[in-house]
């Protein structure tokens, strides 16, 4: 309880940063807005915004851990600052800049919602990563952020996200030249749609997905194996 308290007085006190980011948008004070946001970071991280955009998903991670254990509290508000950076980048006509922080906050997330530390805060986690997918809408993903999309799409029965990722997944293996990696994709997704095909139908609309679609997409994936076991 303890540790709770204290990560969501964290994200209260992050909340101000935000709430005059806000005020400062709403007057087209955009650059005041960066700079204060760029406070709290500093704060956080003891490292401005413009290292921060520098470094990948994993080293910010590394940053956010200590001995190897993931920092909850710091990464849930530095996902919130990511998010509110973002918003500001958006307003001043920066949209790939914007989509580039979503996408990573999303990631870090993601990859704490995956740990050991991680897995008794999903209430909080949850609808932040939401958020920040839907925010950063269809813009490109790497794979390693797909990967991580299509565990969670999964976890959580949501089927129709967890097909379309899957095969957003595929398409950047391939053209990432990694193809090993998309055969064990292509293994993982045929046993997952092979699993999915036992439930009741019901529960894969549900899901945002019929059985129809399952079984297409399942013929589809066991062509592309079958294409790759012939021209590896």
């Amino acid at each position: 309880m303890y540790q709770r308290d204290t990560i969501l007085k964290m994200i209260e006190q992050a909340a101000g940063y935000i709430y005059r980011s806000g005020i400062m948008r709403q007057n087209r004070r955009l650059q005041e807005a960066l700079e204060l946001l760029n406070q709290a970071i500093r704060q956080l991280l003891g490292l401005n915004s413009k290292l921060l955009q520098g470094l990948s998903a994993v080293e910010v991670l590394k940053l956010l851990s200590k001995n190897g254990t993931a920092d909850v509290g710091k990464s849930l508000v530095l996902g919130e600052l990511m998010q509110a950076q973002a918003a500001v980048l958006q307003d001043a006509g920066e949209q790939e800049a914007a989509r580039r922080l979503l996408l990573k906050s999303a990631e870090i997330l993601l990859s704490v919602r995956a740990s050991d530390e991680g897995a008794g805060y999903r209430e909080e986690l949850d609808p932040r990563i939401d958020a920040l997918l839907d925010q950063a809408g269809k813009a490109p993903r790497k794979a390693e952020l797909l990967q991580l999309e299509w565990a969670y799409y999964i976890e959580g029965e949501r089927f129709g996200r967890a097909e379309d990722t899957l095969f957003f997944l595929l398409g950047e293996l391939e053209k990432e030249g990694r193809h090993v990696e998309r055969n064990a994709m292509l293994e993982e997704g045929i046993r997952i749609y092979e699993g999915w095909l036992g439930l009741p139908a019901e529960k894969l609309e549900s899901g945002n997905l019929s059985a129809d679609e399952v079984r297409q997409s399942l013929a589809e994936l066991k062509d592309l194996k079958s294409n790759f076991s012939r021209n590896p």
